[in-house]
């Protein structure tokens, strides 16, 4: 497990830490559009839209070097390596009662039917939040002050993009004004 802290610097800014030490930067780029630079970890750029619009808790992460998408996330849920991952959603052994107040958790979902964003039907869009499946992630601490995502190893290759994307995701309603 390695743990990303994000910390607000100015405004719609931040810097990641990991270990106490800085790994990259965010900071708006455009309308909804903003980028992570990282020295030793590449640069990569978020667009907190679906398809080119703007949509709650959804967003594409792009890599600056390959410019091509390495997740797309819509109304929480994102395939990554074959795996589906539902955030927020409540895992395997934890009471619902304390998932409303605890860390938010982030889910492979190793049961879900579908292998693809584009597959998913209304049906399963609607009822998402049933489904349940085994935590690979904690997010604590969502505000914009101090940000803390922890993720597993199968997460870790998008580790620094995702963690920055949920700091996004989960703190810009107030920012979202300015776009």
């Amino acid at each position: 497990m390695m743990e990303f802290v994000i910390k607000a610097t100015e405004r719609q800014s931040a810097r990641i830490l990991v270990d106490g030490k800085e790994v990259a930067t965010i900071g708006p780029s455009g309308k909804a559009i903003f980028s992570i630079r990282s020295a030793s970890l590449g640069d990569w750029k978020v667009e907190l839209r679906d398809d080119g619009q703007i949509r709650p808790f959804s967003a594409e992460i792009t890599s600056a070097d390959t410019n091509g998408v390495a997740v797309k996330i819509k109304n929480h849920l994102f395939f990554y390596k074959e795996a589906a991952y539902l955030l927020t959603g409540i895992p395997e052994g934890v009471r619902p009662a304390d998932h409303v107040l605890g860390k938010r958790h982030v889910s492979r979902l190793d049961s879900f039917p579908f292998s693809r964003l584009d597959t998913v039907d209304l049906e399963t869009w609607g009822r998402l939040r049933l489904h349940r499946g085994t935590s690979v992630g904690e997010i604590d601490g969502t505000s914009p002050q101090e940000f803390r995502v922890t993720l597993s190893g199968e997460l870790l290759e998008i580790g620094l993009p995702l963690s920055a994307t949920l700091y996004l995701l989960y703190n810009s309603a107030q920012g979202a004004r300015d776009w």
